[in-house]
């Protein structure tokens, strides 16, 4: 986790804010548009991940709740299932951040590999326990769509640590 600036809380909350506005327009107006296969990445789950990393386990978590319900809302989908799986995978991007050397640019690669298959986990357990129909493209499109998915978290930690 990479501390804050002494008295910087509010416009660091309206930036995580505004990321997980972007990543929630671009996941729910601009991949269904223009992406025409079922492996899509999940670049809330990228948003939460990358906050969770910079943040810390209080706003990766809340923020992954948020998120969570958003996309739960647009998704047709069980309500709660992305509402639950977003701040795990955002409490488990935390923890390894902060019991990692931060210093290393190996850290958010596996940080955004872990929180990512949580975030798969969690959901393909829910799905089990309410009797879903499985993952929408199946594995093949979960496998697809999962690099696509830690390589935006990647470039996401990047973005908001300021690191280039």
């Amino acid at each position: 986790m990479i501390p804050p600036p002494p008295g910087s809380r509010g416009p660091r909350a309206a930036r995580f804010a505004g990321i997980l506005l972007v990543a929630f327009l671009v996941q729910t107006v601009l991949i269904p548009a223009s992406w025409k296969t079922a492996a899509e990445p999940d670049f809330l789950l990228a948003a939460v991940a990358g906050i969770a990393f910079v943040g810390g386990p209080g706003p990766g978590i809340g923020f992954g709740a948020a998120a969570g319900l958003l996309q739960d809302s647009f998704s047709g989908g069980v309500l709660g299932m992305h509402g639950f799986s977003k701040p795990l995978a955002a409490f488990v991007a935390a923890r390894l951040a902060g019991s990692a050397h931060t210093d290393s640019r190996s850290v958010p690669p596996v940080v955004m590999t872990v929180a990512a298959a949580v975030d798969l986990l969690a959901l393909w357990g829910l799905d089990q326990i309410t009797g879903g129909d499985g993952f929408a493209g199946g594995w093949g499109a979960v496998a697809l769509g999962f690099p696509l998915t830690v390589a935006a978290g990647w470039l996401g930690v990047r973005a908001l640590s300021g690191s280039r």
